[in-house]
């Protein structure tokens, strides 16, 4: 049985996705450059920071996130105060910290290279 699949979905979430990349990535120059100009620090070099720090917030975000589903007492926790299935919540939040990380890695390479033009 073939299934079809609505390329017209996977467009529009492309391009919501890019338009989020696109955002984030000029936040980030013009955030970098009005310090730029407050500091002594040169434009290329703050983006160079910029762009491995919001690498490092993504990959946190995936550590974080597989640490507090991993630990145990938190898990003791959440059975003792008597929710019903307390880990579904848990086990949905991995793949978002996962695509996040996609999202602030691939930011943070772009603004890299980026900076390597300047």
């Amino acid at each position: 049985m073939k299934t079809s699949i609505d390329w017209n979905i996977i467009k529009s979430e492309l391009i919501k996705y890019i338009k989020k990349l696109i955002i984030m990535i000029m936040i980030t120059i013009v955030i970098t450059f009005i310090l730029s100009r407050f500091t002594n620090l040169g434009f290329k070099n703050l983006l160079e920071y910029a762009s491995l720090a919001i690498i490092c917030v993504g990959a946190l975000s995936v550590l974080g996130g597989s640490k507090m589903v991993m630990n145990t007492q938190y898990n003791y926790q959440k059975f003792s105060t008597g929710r019903t299935n307390p880990t579904k919540s848990d086990l949905s939040l991995i793949p978002d910290s996962y695509r996040f990380c996609i999202f602030m890695g691939i930011s943070g390479t772009i603004i890299y290279l980026i900076s390597l033009i300047f």
